[in-house]
């Protein structure tokens, strides 16, 4: 998969983290099974740009900032 794509995963995880949610539960919010979660996680699916967009919104974030993440340092 793309850097991109790896990127959008990395970020979804980082979130994921920070808001102390779960992989189960971010599966259950964009309405897809634990596998294919595990499987864009995991860099083995390409992320479609409605489920970057729904993952984004259930995460409190602008979608743009999984694709261009901004670090601490930097704002």
């Amino acid at each position: 998969m793309g850097e991109l794509n790896q990127t959008v995963s990395l970020e979804v995880e980082r979130h994921l983290a920070r808001l102390q949610r779960t992989r189960a539960d971010a599966a259950q919010a964009l309405g897809v099974s634990p596998e294919t979660m595990a499987d864009l996680l995991g860099n083995r699916r390409v992320w479609q740009v409605d489920e970057v967009d729904k993952v984004a919104e259930w995460l409190e974030i602008n979608p743009k900032d999984l694709f261009f993440p901004q670090r601490a340092d930097e704002r």
